[in-house]
């Protein structure tokens, strides 16, 4: 199952450093690294209650770059195997070497997993209804996740830095939710637990916004 994640008045950034190394190949070196910023804003009004998501973690299984490069299919992964801090400052996710050339039709997918004790992508934030009233939300997804980013054509000299920037917009998440149906919704120990077991439906109507939440840029 493909699905993409991402915040507009809370935007995590997922920003891949790529640094330029000038070898005897002329390749370069991808850097990979997660930034956020605004992590502590609100994220878009639900009705007359709103939602604010204020920290989240995800285990990468692997990173990729897929494109086509002199209309030949090329593919590049490097391995991750990390548990990330999605709100801390930045943190490396691992390394790929490209060689020069045109780089078209050009996707960058970040892969997560569950590992062990480790959940595959969680967030964690409160609910705020119309009285003011707050219930902690937790969104947790133990299933394989792929965030999968599309982006313009690109010419690597082997010799240019670039970044590649992955947005996650988290106000698209709850894109047809309302208050009423987290009012609703069952608490587990005071929280609105989210996942597949728990409170289904508002699971599977975040799951189908996913798709519409990753943006990415890259720039030389």
């Amino acid at each position: 199952m493909k699905k993409t994640i991402v915040t507009s008045l809370t935007v995590l950034s997922v920003v891949f450093l790529m640094t330029s190394c000038k070898k005897e190949n002329d390749s370069m070196t991808l850097s990979y690294k997660v930034k956020s910023t605004n992590t502590t804003a609100t994220v878009d009004r639900i009705l007359s209650g709103q939602v604010n998501w204020i920290s989240g973690s995800g285990f990468v299984k692997e990173i990729e770059f897929e494109a086509e490069n002199n209309s030949s299919e090329v593919e590049y992964e490097a391995i991750g195997n990390q548990k990330i801090d999605l709100f801390a400052p930045v943190t490396s996710l691992g390394n790929i070497t490209l060689p020069p050339g045109q780089y078209e039709e050009i996707e960058v997918d970040i892969n997560f997993a569950s590992a062990g004790t480790d959940t595959a992508f969680v967030l964690r934030g409160n609910f705020t209804n119309s009285n003011n009233v707050v219930t902690p939300v937790l969104f947790t997804i133990t299933d394989p996740l792929e965030v999968e980013t599309e982006a313009n054509n690109v010419t690597i000299s082997g010799t240019n830095d670039f970044t590649a920037i992955t947005s996650f917009d988290l106000s698209k998440l709850t894109a047809g939710i309302s208050e009423a149906m987290l009012e609703n919704a069952t608490r587990t120990n005071g929280v609105i637990v989210i996942s597949k077991n728990v409170n289904a439906n508002l699971y599977n109507i975040f799951l189908n916004n996913i798709a519409d939440m990753d943006s990415v840029e890259i720039d030389d």
